[in-house]
């Protein structure tokens, strides 16, 4: 295996470095929740093993294993919390500017859903607050939960190609996207896409 991929507990370290230190949220490679799995297990297979050792040299490394597997927990604790925080900021801006942020690339796919879910809520409690406000409306917000699933008439996708800007049925306009892009689109508007190949339902 490349040893480039594998995740270790500098990595980790280094990677929470980057997202304190920095504004924008860092770029995780996709399967990195997947490596971080490995790691962990990897680090519990290690100490359950050096405690079926009875010596004093197996005890000082039963101390450095869990020692270093609290650090890494809590050093992947904090990454997810730096990076939450980054991308309410991200949703809340997309949510009142309508563009579409370039940080968003950076997000691995879990992190992308909820930042397409947050943009849903964020939009739903304007429409409901704001817009009915300055239309002389009193606001009625829904619950969140029964707003989201309102939103059942749309699909997640990924473009597996460039496509241009076009129209949809709701005559609403929607793109340019590129490869790898991801979206939230109306159902119609998806099964074109995903039956033509051009992309797929996440």
């Amino acid at each position: 295996m490349d040893e480039s991929s594998i995740i270790t507990y500098d990595k980790i370290y280094d990677i929470l470095r980057l997202e304190k230190y920095k504004k924008e949220i860092q770029k995780l490679d996709q399967d990195f929740n997947s490596k971080v799995t490995a790691y962990i297990n990897e680090k519990e297979a290690i100490l359950e093993n050096q405690k079926s050792k009875d010596s004093i040299f197996a005890e000082q490394s039963i101390i450095k294993t869990r020692r270093q597997l609290d650090n890494a927990k809590a050093i992947l604790k904090e990454i997810h919390e730096r990076r939450e925080a980054k991308i309410v900021l991200l949703a809340l801006l997309n949510s009142r500017t309508g563009q579409k942020l370039q940080e968003a690339g950076s997000l691995i796919e879990e992190e992308y859903k909820l930042y397409i879910e947050l943009i849903t809520l964020f939009n739903i409690y304007r429409e409901n607050t704001l817009h009915k406000l300055i239309m002389g409306t009193i606001p009625n917000f829904e619950r969140p939960g029964s707003a989201v699933n309102q939103k059942i008439n749309e699909k997640y996708v990924k473009f597996l190609t460039a496509v241009p800007e076009f129209s949809g049925e709701d005559m609403k306009s929607y793109g340019p996207y590129t490869a790898d892009d991801k979206a939230v689109l109306p159902v119609k508007v998806s099964e074109v896409l995903i039956k033509n190949k051009m992309a797929e339902e996440v």
